[in-house]
């Protein structure tokens, strides 16, 4: 867990799962004054900026992909969520270390033998680590038919399957990850996750 005062929260889920929508939920249920901070990956950083044009190309996905997370990353926790978790605030994030598993390390199989150590080795230095990760499970078919023709790079089938199967295998790994069934209507998806987030406050 993080060693600050405050408490940081993420939410991950495939494109389409609707980690924006919990996300904006969330804010609008708890974000009524100033000790909560809600962000996002990509940032709105410099290097979160960049993405997003990158994101939104025509380009294939590219271990510089990779880098140029980290550099957002690097930024987003040294610039915004550390310094708001020392001042004692909720920090919640939508999309966040998961997805870097989740989106990078199939793209880094051909650089490197075992990509998800090769990413915890990178990030381990400067990376928050959440108290709670909310993580919103969708079949790859549900995503597709969500995201429609309006796809970034990431968002093809094969790396939607991928990413999915990751995202599962992290959230075994990891004690702070809960997993909500993203094929529920809206409504029950963001009450599980607002269930979720109180009952962590209190533990």
């Amino acid at each position: 867990m993080n060693s600050y005062t405050g408490r940081m929260v993420s939410v991950e889920g495939l494109d389409g799962a609707g980690t924006t929508t919990v996300t904006s939920g969330l804010q609008e249920e708890f974000g009524g004054n100033e000790a909560s901070e809600f962000t996002q990956e990509p940032s709105e950083g410099v290097y979160g900026r960049y993405l997003r044009k990158e994101l939104a190309s025509d380009s294939d996905p590219t271990a510089s992909d990779f880098f140029m997370f980290c550099a957002d990353r690097y930024d987003h926790c040294h610039s915004l969520i550390g310094p708001s978790l020392e001042k004692g605030k909720t920090v919640i994030t939508d999309r966040y270390q998961l997805s870097t598993y989740a989106y990078q390390a199939p793209v880094l199989e051909s650089f490197v033998d075992e990509p998800i150590e090769f990413i915890d080795e990178t990030l381990d230095n400067f990376v928050i680590e959440p108290d709670l990760t909310i993580l919103i499970d969708i079949p790859v078919d549900i995503a597709l038919e969500r995201v429609g023709n309006d796809t970034e790079k990431y968002e093809k089938r094969d790396s939607l399957e991928r990413a999915r199967e990751i995202y599962l295998r992290q959230a075994e790994r990891r004690d702070y990850v809960e997993v909500i069934d993203g094929t529920q209507s809206e409504e029950e998806v963001l009450e599980e996750a607002k269930e979720l987030y109180l009952r962590d406050e209190w533990n």
